[in-house]
């Protein structure tokens, strides 16, 4: 019931909007203004006189006005403006008033002071004669004047001037003192260079085979030890070429040790013994220190002893105590490696030893020389911090190449270049 309610109202809707769209459409709309009421109306009414024609003539006056300008005009006329003539400009040719100098006599008196004064007086000369000759000038009238002695005779004429020696003597600089080279240390050299030392140690190995080194800058000190590489390394020739100490390490295990060590501390290079890797191995009835005096006498010129890259002697307690107690009997140095607590080291200089470690390996891996380059200016910065360093290489080529290089370049300049003998006494 309620679907057939909504379909006829729905119809319903249509069937009235339809009809009421038919009868708009069939009824005409009524026009909004019929009496046009709101429509403005322009055109001109007729006999209004506005749309006759009228003579173009002149605009005149009002009646009463135009008989005021008649009267006006009679009155008093206009004169005609005359022509004029452009004038040239005219000099004044008049001499100018002359100030009256007045006499002598008017002026007011001056006082001298107790000085001459010279007066400059006009010359008379008769009306139409030439004046008289002239004379020297003369200062201005009433100023005092000094007594010169003809100056201008006295100046000498195209001659250069003399410049006299001074009368202070300036003293030379003195000259600065040299470095001394690597070169064979003798008796009094040693003396001479050596710092304050013990008087048991006076006759130690360290001492008596040491390179004497001078820091008058007092930088930092950095020792570069090299391990002899043999086969691997350079030629002795390459390696003697070094122009700051250098400390080279021997295997004295080598048969060519002696001989090599002989030469390279004539060349000013100081030497030390590396320890040998069978160091802890021992026959029958033998210690393992026991060995070492008859090694260390086969490098009569080394300074000191280093322990091996792979720190085998202080990683052995009981091998490190008996080598401390060799060392110290034949006055050597010990060099150990910065790494851990390296209780080896702390016993070594309670015992009196030259001690000290090892701060980097620069080719432990075989590095490139831009990276043993950077481990050296590393280097150089722990020297600036402690004072000292030592680093180790190898005599490898790139070894050798990098510290050339690194040596002229500018991070060298800020320590001093030790042989490994000063490090260990200035600890």
């Amino acid at each position: 019931m309620s679907g057939g309610f909504g379909a006829g109202f729905l119809k319903g809707v249509l069937v009235s909007a339809f009809a009421g769209v038919a009868l708009s459409l069939a009824l005409p709309l009524e026009p909004l203004d019929p009496k046009r009421k709101t429509q403005l109306d322009l055109n001109t009414p007729e006999g209004s006189g506005f749309n006759s024609e009228r003579a173009d003539t002149n605009p005149v006056l009002p009646d009463t006005d135009q008989a005021v300008a008649e009267e006006l005009k009679e009155a008093a006329p206009r004169p005609e403006p005359a022509a004029r003539e452009p004038q040239a400009p005219v000099a004044d040719t008049a001499s100018a008033s002359q100030p009256d100098p007045g006499t002598v006599e008017n002026l007011r008196p001056v006082d001298p002071g107790g000085e001459a004064l010279a007066l400059m007086l006009p010359d008379a000369a008769p009306d139409g004669a030439p004046p008289a000759a002239a004379s020297p000038p003369a200062p201005a009238l009433g100023l005092p004047m000094p007594e010169i002695d003809d100056p201008v005779t006295e100046v000498p004429i195209n001659r250069l001037p003399i410049i006299n020696a001074p009368e202070t003597e300036v003293a030379e600089p003195p000259a600065p003192a040299e470095e001394a080279a690597p070169a064979l240390a003798g008796a009094e050299a040693t003396a001479e260079a050596a710092p304050a030392i013990r008087a048991d140690m006076a006759d130690s190995a360290l001492i008596r085979n040491r390179v004497p080194h001078v820091n008058p800058a007092g930088k930092p000190l950095m020792a570069v030890i090299l391990i002899d590489a043999g086969s691997e390394g350079l030629d002795f020739g390459v390696l003697s070429d070094f122009e700051f100490p250098i400390s080279f390490a021997l295997d004295p295990t080598r048969e060519d040790a002696a001989d090599r060590a002989r030469s390279l501390r004539e060349a000013g290079f100081e030497i030390l013994a590396l320890a040998p890797a069978d160091l802890a191995d021992a026959g029958a009835g033998e210690a393992p220190a026991d060995r070492l005096p008859a090694l260390l006498s086969r490098l009569p010129e080394a300074v000191a002893l280093i322990d091996r890259p792979e720190a085998a002697l202080q990683r052995n307690a009981a091998l490190s105590e008996a080598v401390i107690d060799t060392l110290a009997q034949s006055g050597h140095g010990l060099l150990t490696y910065d790494l851990g607590l390296n209780a080896t080291d702390r016993k070594a200089l309670r015992d009196g030893l030259f001690a000290g470690t090892v701060f980097r390996v620069l080719d432990g891996a075989r590095e490139s020389g831009t990276v043993i380059k950077r481990y050296l200016d590393r280097a150089v910065l722990e020297a600036g911090k402690t004072g000292r360093v030592i680093v180790l290489g190898r005599s490898y080529p790139e070894t050798v190449t990098a510290l050339f290089s690194w040596a002229l370049g500018p991070k060298s300049a800020a320590v001093s270049l030790a042989p490994v003998s000063a490090v260990l006494l200035a600890r």
